[in-house]
């Protein structure tokens, strides 16, 4: 197999160093080409080393994660947020980002996001990170829009379009303005 390649940001140079460390110890697939501490070097890294996957975490100086990821007009790889804080983790399972890894990094979950990059890239699915990143409304940082998957089918709900959720067993049943019920 062909090494994924990667490159880490975070604010942090022992996080770095830390996740660095894990991914060299337990995922052998992985060839870090760099490492980044600000939005703006990580630009230019991701642009000069064209990686497969992007290790990043969201609250930096200056410009967040997402902000990095808003100044790329097309997103070539894959994202595995790598972050101290929760607050974000429901919206990016909920549009598909590859991972989102709560620090302390607990080394099997760090296994089990590379596998899933590593399907990803089989796939060639990195269109949802897209939607995750411009789905977010830059001033407040809040939700506009959501991607329900129902029936085999993908819907872009705006979330002031929903009306109510069900919990059924498991799964949620959307019920929206126009009375369409979606279970996800």
């Amino acid at each position: 197999m062909t090494k994924i390649k990667s490159v880490i940001i975070d604010d942090e140079s022992a996080n770095i160093h830390l996740l660095s460390s894990l991914l060299n110890k337990h995922c052998p697939d992985i060839q870090i080409l760099g490492e980044a501490e600000s939005a703006e070097a990580a630009f230019t890294l991701i642009q000069e080393t064209e990686p497969d996957v992007v290790f990043l975490d969201i609250h930096m100086p200056d410009k967040n994660g997402f902000d990095l990821l808003r100044m790329f007009s097309k997103i070539n790889f894959q994202v595995i947020f790598v972050s101290g804080f929760d607050e974000y983790a429901i919206q990016a399972f909920e549009f598909n980002a590859v991972d989102y890894i709560l620090k302390p990094i607990d080394y099997s979950k760090l296994i089990i996001a590379v596998n899933r990059v590593v399907d990803r890239i089989d796939k060639k699915s990195n269109h949802d990170i897209i939607h995750f990143v411009h789905s977010i409304d830059e001033r407040s940082h809040s939700i506009k829009n959501i991607t329900l998957h129902h029936n085999g089918k993908v819907y872009i709900v705006d979330v002031n379009d929903i009306c109510y959720i069900n919990a059924l067993r498991g799964y949620c049943e959307i019920i929206t303005s126009a009375n369409q019920k979606l279970i996800s």
